[in-house]
């Protein structure tokens, strides 16, 4: 069922720093220019399928959030095939010889923030359901406690004693 009064500017107007943002997050909030330009192709697919936005099936804000943690899944995904090129090369000796790029990457930085992020997502998962998806809502994808409460249809309070105590789970979990 399509919702007429739906216009992709309001859309993006309402939604587009919140996307940012999130994204930014999942980045790291060390890539700022990727977090716009992943953002920007967030909203090109849905100025192309907000035809296509049900709203029986979920929300507004929960179907973008979808489609923008499925563009920053495929970002990842790209991003972890290196590839490079090889350039033929003739060294001192006239022989020819293949020139490899060196990985500029740090290996042992790559590996510190793997399990980092490994530890992270296990204690996030190590919470009872409800915590983790507040967690993730309010982390993760940086909403206000007041768009979980008409998100989740929870009181105030519940929402921020809830994020409170999964916040004291995620501490001693990774202390």
């Amino acid at each position: 069922m399509q919702n007429k009064s739906l216009t992709f500017n309001n859309v993006y107007a309402e939604n587009h720093a919140k996307i940012l943002n999130l994204i930014n997050y999942k980045l790291g909030n060390k890539e700022r220019e990727l977090a716009e330009e992943l953002t920007n192709d967030v909203f090109l697919r849905v100025d192309k399928h907000l035809c296509n936005y049900n709203s029986e099936q979920s929300s507004l804000t929960t179907w973008i959030y979808n489609i923008a943690n499925n563009i920053v899944i495929d970002h990842w995904r790209k991003a972890s095939l290196d590839t490079f090129s090889i350039s033929l090369m003739t060294d001192n000796d006239g022989k020819e010889t293949f020139d490899l790029p060196t990985n500029t990457k740090n290996p042992e930085q790559l590996m510190v923030n793997y399990e980092q992020g490994e530890l992270v997502e296990a204690a996030i998962n190590s919470l009872p359901a409800g915590y983790k998806r507040l967690t993730e809502m309010f982390f993760m994808e940086q909403r206000s406690h007041q768009e979980i409460v008409d998100e989740l249809n929870l009181p105030l309070g519940t929402v921020k004693g809830q994020l409170h105590r999964a916040k004291a789970k995620l501490k001693k979990f990774l202390t």
